[in-house]
């Protein structure tokens, strides 16, 4: 005669989820207290934000008139490498006494990790800080942007090669603008032929465009030799009033969902276990494995 399934069938399931409704609320909810406990007890960490707007990149010409161009100002992803770097990580580091037991490029990756950056549109670089406190956010958040602006002053030997790049786009200016004055003096008065005020004008066209740049060169230089200054950050650290972190309320509903998942699985197994034992095959079963042990 063909025996009764004992395996555990929907309908099962349903009367023994039913049956122990009690251990399954008071796992969810003991699940979700540990959560929120658990969150409570964690370390919190603060984050600063503060917003840098870069100016808009400048251009060099080599020679000011002919040759090579190069940028001399950082652009957004530039100076976002730069404030991750030890140029700006190792005196934040001195500055702040953040010097323990640990090494040097242990300290690094600890506060690089601690910094995040993000390069918006027009040349926005937004800059976050997280610390375990909020007065210590705010105040890495500053020494690197300090730190930082300090890396765009041009170094001794660029500031001199500056001063002569300017001193002499300073002499073509003075030049040029000596030639626009006469050839716009030659034009009002009319002394000269059709002809040769044609080629007066177009003399002209040339002489104020070369003008433009080099006013544009010398405007540009002077930039660089000041550097940036704090006029470029539109918005100062923030002092953060509370922690970053997860809601607690998603962190209470996580708890309730693993703990009534553990209280349904132990129910489950522990209804598959007197199951089993009820089973006239688990004792056979059972003497075969003690029998296969003492045998070994």
């Amino acid at each position: 005669m063909e025996q009764p399934s004992k395996e555990l069938d929907v309908l099962d399931l349903a009367v023994l989820v039913v049956s122990r409704v009690k251990f399954l609320v008071g796992g969810a909810l003991l699940g979700g207290a540990l959560a929120v406990g658990w969150h409570a007890l964690l370390p919190k960490d603060y984050a600063s934000q503060a917003i840098v707007h870069l100016p808009r990149p400048l251009y060099l010409t080599e020679g000011l008139i002919m040759g090579s161009v190069r940028m001399i100002v950082q652009s957004p992803t530039e100076a976002a490498k730069i404030m991750v770097s030890p140029a700006v990580i190792d005196p934040v580091i001195h500055q702040l006494n953040l010097d323990d037991t640990d090494s040097i490029d242990h300290l690094r990756k600890r506060l690089a990790d601690n910094i995040k950056l993000e390069v918006g549109p027009e040349y926005l670089l937004s800059l976050t800080v997280t610390a375990s406190s909020p007065r210590q956010a705010q105040a890495q958040a500053e020494t690197i942007l300090d730190a930082w602006l300090a890396t765009t002053q041009p170094s001794i030997q660029e500031r001199a090669e500056l001063e002569g790049l300017s001193a002499q786009a300073q002499v073509s200016l003075d030049v040029a603008n000596r030639l626009v004055a006469r050839l716009v003096y030659e034009q009002s008065s009319g002394t000269r032929q059709s002809e040769s005020q044609q080629k007066s004008g177009a003399t002209l066209a040339m002489a104020l465009a070369m003008q433009s740049h080099l006013q544009r060169q010398t405007a540009a230089i002077s930039s660089v030799m000041r550097g940036l200054t704090r006029d470029v950050v539109k918005q100062a650290p923030t002092l953060p009033s509370a922690p970053q972190s997860a809601p607690r309320g998603l962190i209470g509903l996580l708890g309730v969902l693993l703990g009534g998942g553990l209280a349904l699985l132990w129910v489950v197994l522990s209804d598959a276990w007197k199951r089993s034992l009820q089973s006239p095959t688990f004792s056979e079963r059972l003497i075969r494995l003690r029998s296969g042990d003492d045998r070994a």
